[in-house]
Order: C-alpha cells, then structure tokens, then sequence
C-alpha cells in the first residue's frame, strides 16, 4: 500500500498546476513570455524555468504582493507591453463617447496629461499609452480602461482641491493599467455584467416601445400612467453607470499601493493628496448608495404604476426588477469600502515606509489657477447646472428642468454641447412642446462633444414623421462618427429596429457578428429587442 502514497500527493499537485495554468492564461496573453508581465524581478543567481515562474507570479498575485516593500519594486523596468483587452486609444475614446460624451476641456486636460506624464515617468517604464479625458457625469467617478486612457467626471474638478489629490487620483487609475488589471478575469465577468445591465435598459425601452403602440391604437393609458411611461424613459436614458470595473479587493489594494509609489517619487504630498482623496472616495461611496436606493425606489414605483395599468406584463416586471437589483448590486460593488481603504494604505504606510515619506508642500496655487480659467470653470459649474436639471427630468418635473437649461443652451460654453440639448429636447417634448423641440433637434448636427443618443432621439423624431429612410441615414451617420466602436454595432441594430427598418438592423446583425465576437450577445438581444 506505501507506493499509493506518493500518488495522492501528486494528484492534487496536478489539480493546482490545471487550475493555476487557465487561470494565468487570463492575466495577459503566455504568463511564461515575460514580455506579457509586469513581472517581478528575477532572483539572484539567475533566471527561474519559465512554469515555475509562472506559477510563483500567479500565487503571488493571489497574495496582493509583499506589503511591507513598495509595490513598485515590482514593476519590471523597460517598454509598457500594452493590455490584450486594449482596442485603440481612438477607438476606447469613440467608445465613451457613445455611452457618456467626452466633455472638451483642454484648459484642464492638457495639465491634467503633465501630472499624469510626471507619474509615468516615476514609474521606471516607458511608452505608457493613454490621456486624460473628462467625461459628462455628475458623479464623483473615474476610470481607466486598457488602453491606458483616464477619464474622469466633470464633478471632480469641482471637488479636488490641489493638484496633489489629482495626482492621487490619476496614480491609482494608472496603476490599474501597470498592473494589467484589464487582462483579469474578473473585469471581463464584469463587462459581461455591464452588457446585461445594458441588455436589460435596451429591453425596458423595447416593451415602452409596445407600450406606446398599444396606446397609440387604443388609448389606453391614463395621464398619471402616461406620465409614469415618460418618466422610466428619461430614468433609464440618463441612468449613470460606474466609469471603471468591479475590480477584485486585492486587485484594488494593489492599485491603491502601487499608486502612492508613483505619487511619492512623482514629488507629491501623501499627507494632502492620497489621505484626503481616499476620504473623499469613502464619503462618496456612502452618498452614492443612498442615492442609488432613492433611484430605484422611484424606478420601483413608476414600474408600479404601468403594471397596475396591464401594460406591462409579470414577467417583464420580474425581469427588470431583477436587472435594476443586478445594477445596484454591482455599483456598490465597484470599489472596495473606502474607509477599509483608508485603514489598509495606513498599514501600508507604516510597513513599507516606516511612517517616513518626503514632507512636502501641497501644490495648491497651479491646480487652482486652471480650474478657476474661465474657459473651465464656466464648463464645469453648467454641467453642474445640467445634472441638476437632470435630476428633475428624472423627477418629472420637465418644467423648472427646461427653465434650468435654456440660459445654458441660448449662450455660453455649453451651447453647444450635446447633454444639455439632448436635455432639452426631453423637456420640451414632456411639457408638450413637440414642435419646439423638433426644430431644436434640428440643431443636434452642430452639438459637441456629442452622444449616441442624440443620434437615437433624431433618428425616432424622423420616424415618427413617416421618413424612415432619413432615420436610416442618420444611423449611420452615428456608425461612421463614433468610428464603428463596439457598443455602437447593438446600438445601431436597436436604432434600426426602433426607425421601423427591420432589414437594416438584421444586416448589422450579420457584420456585429463576424468583426464583433464580444458583442454577439448584445447585438442579437438588441435585434430580437429583448
């Protein structure tokens, strides 16, 4: 019987090799090619087998790394090999652009890029992709993507206060994209998580668009319902989804230590810029869910309403009862707790640094000096102004939303811009003003930086008229300006479905499926309008 001992040894020996292999399969590309790591650096006496440096990075990954040295000791020196989730940083920009709206803001971006400069210098790589980009969100979120691009809400420039907390910001932000988080199973579940929030917002606004039907053959609905029917739209059009993924709690302390690295040997403050931003992040998180639990009360109570009516049947409700639960669930989950945060960079503190970092002053006067430019300030404080309007849109109070608006789309540096407009254009329309805001829509061509849903609501607005063949060249028209990035093939196949051109939207159907792989699922749920 003592020979059998050796072999209950090696079977779960083998079994950890087979769960360890995929798993490193999905960190970034052959974890034995160390030109796909960010690696750590090869022990004295020479390089290890490759298996068993695979093995050693992947356990120490699970790990979270060594918390009593810098983490970025374990950056390997040399050139940034890019993420293999990375799509092109024209094509990740065209991107946020359809869901959100990239806010042009050069007077902020372009000292914004200098702070993050600094902190890739810092961090002993080189040809690190990816800029600063402002995006239209009232909430208080930023995110990096696999291309190396940062984008942050329009509300953080009101709310940091010195170029230090900025450069907290963007450090932990790059360090995500050091680290190869993207690459990580657990933001490509997250994705999938995201595609079916958005499949369920897709699907909410295909049974309005029965509804409406219905109500247009047999008037059907009462005021107080129609009024509900207009107020889930406008919930579900406008609804902020987070700006980064549901990172993993390790993978978010790491991002949190290597990112006061960068900050420290970058020359900034750890006293006034990492402490005080991640009690802002902790604030935040306590206030967002607050608000995220009065949101879906309201969503609760409008998807009441339009069941009471028996215009929506029990299990479309079920279904998006269970998807606004599943949007919930992962916007509180998009962070680790921030005060947990707080408590876990201190102990970092204390370990790596011996409670010793550079005394040095907060850089208060440059950071200042931009966001009080004019040509900022006066950005930043109208959208404050557009989120507030907003928020009565969601309300159902269109009236004081459209008097909010219309100072802000007459004149000034939001005029232009598309997330006022398209505001605007839904007050009009709720208040009863058709003929107003169609030739307000008139203008959408000339708003900048603009959104899907501009094109959408355009698209709609031909339909209804009966020239579908205007809301065919519209569609594309969005296709070609937002450079065919992935979200816009469902978006267009349910733009299509929705202008009544059923062939159109199955032939996007055909080319979302063969260049597309990613985007099979949405795109056939888009088509289907389910």
């Amino acid at each position: 019987m003592a020979p059998a001992r050796p072999r209950r040894t090696a079977l779960p020996l083998m079994l950890a090799l087979a769960l360890c292999l995929p798993a490193l399969a999905q960190q970034g590309g052959d974890p034995t090619d160390p030109a796909n790591r960010t690696g750590t650096a090869p022990a004295p006496g020479g390089e290890a087998p490759a298996p068993i440096k695979a093995i050693g990075g992947f356990l120490g990954g699970l790990l979270g790394g060594d918390k009593n040295k810098p983490q970025i000791d374990e950056l390997k020196p040399g050139a940034y090999t890019k993420s293999n989730e990375a799509i092109g940083e024209e094509r990740d920009l065209a991107e946020m652009e359809v869901s959100r709206g990239v806010v042009p803001m050069e007077g902020f971006t372009t000292y914004a890029n200098g702070v993050l400069d600094k902190l890739k210098a810092a961090s002993g790589l080189t040809q690190i992709p990816g800029q600063v980009h402002v995006v239209a969100s009232g909430e208080l979120d930023a995110g990096a993507t696999a291309d190396g691009n940062v984008y942050l809400s329009v509300a953080y420039l009101r709310s940091l206060k010195n170029e230090d907390q900025l450069a907290a910001l963007l450090a932990h932000e790059l360090a995500h994209v050091l680290l190869k988080h993207h690459d990580s199973n657990v933001f490509t579940r997250t994705q999938k998580q995201l595609s079916s929030m958005l499949a369920v917002g897709m699907g909410t606004r295909n049974a309005l668009d029965a509804i409406g039907g219905q109500r247009a053959a047999s008037a059907a609905l009462t005021p107080s319902q129609q009024k509900a029917l207009g107020e889930l739209e406008v919930m579900i059009k406008f609804s902020d989804l987070a700006l980064h993924p549901a990172w993993s709690r390790r993978q978010e302390s790491e991002a949190d230590r290597l990112g006061m690295d960068l900050m420290v040997r970058a020359g900034y403050s750890y006293f006034a810029g990492l402490v005080p931003w991640l009690e802002m992040v902790a604030q935040w998180d306590d206030l967002r869910a607050q608000r995220l639990a009065e949101q879906q009360a309201r969503k609760q109570e409008t998807l009441n309403t339009l069941f009471a009516s028996g215009q929506l049947d029990q299990g479309l409700k079920q279904t998006l009862d269970m998807g606004a639960g599943q949007i919930i669930g992962a916007l509180s989950r998009t962070h680790e707790d921030g005060q947990q945060r707080l408590s876990d960079i201190n102990a970092y503190f204390e370990n790596a640094y011996k409670k010793e970092v550079p005394k040095v002053a907060p850089r208060v006067q440059p950071f200042e000096a931009v966001v009080n430019r004019p040509a900022v300030k006066g950005i930043a404080d109208g959208y404050t102004k557009v989120f507030e309007a907003r928020d009565l849109l969601v309300k159902g109070e269109p009236g004081p939303a459209a008097a909010l608006l219309t100072p802000l789309v007459r004149s000034g540096p939001l005029a232009q811009h598309a997330l006022p407009n398209t505001l605007m254009v839904d007050a009009l329309k709720a208040t009863g003003k058709r003929r107003e805001a169609e030739a307000h829509l008139a203008r959408a061509p000339r708003w900048t930086p603009t959104t899907w849903d501009v094109y959408e609501t355009a698209a709609i607005f031909e339909k209804d008229r009966g020239k579908r063949d205007a809301a065919r060249q519209i569609g594309k028209t969005a296709f070609d300006r937002f450079s065919r990035a992935p979200s816009a093939y469902p978006r267009l196949i349910a733009l299509y479905r929705r202008s009544g051109l059923p062939e159109d939207a199955q032939r996007v159907l055909g080319e979302c499926k063969l260049v597309q792989a990613d985007m099979r699922e949405r795109c056939d749920e888009a088509a289907r309008g389910s």
